[in-house]
């Protein structure tokens, strides 16, 4: 039987796939907002962690924006339709 494992990703992949510095990833893995783990000194975690920070950053945008009900949506045309 094959078990199937997660990748696991370091902070360099997160910081190309965030397309940020990865001081800003370790940061964010020290306080505790991108859920992971270490391997020796470094941080390490999986694509849903990620995937989970990714999450609530949109959710904490959206409040922060008050709700504001003229948000633009992508649309798969490429251009962005904006909701009045």
């Amino acid at each position: 039987m094959t078990i199937s494992m997660p990748a696991v990703w370091t902070v360099q992949q997160v910081a190309e796939y965030l397309a940020v510095q990865p001081s800003l990833v370790q940061q964010e893995f020290e306080c505790g907002k991108i859920k992971g783990f270490k391997v020796g000194e470094e941080w390490r975690c999986i694509q849903s962690d990620v995937l989970d920070y990714i999450r609530a950053q949109r959710l904490k945008a959206e409040s922060s924006a008050g709700g504001n009900k003229n948000r633009s949506e992508p649309t798969t045309s490429g251009f962005t339709r904006v909701e009045p």
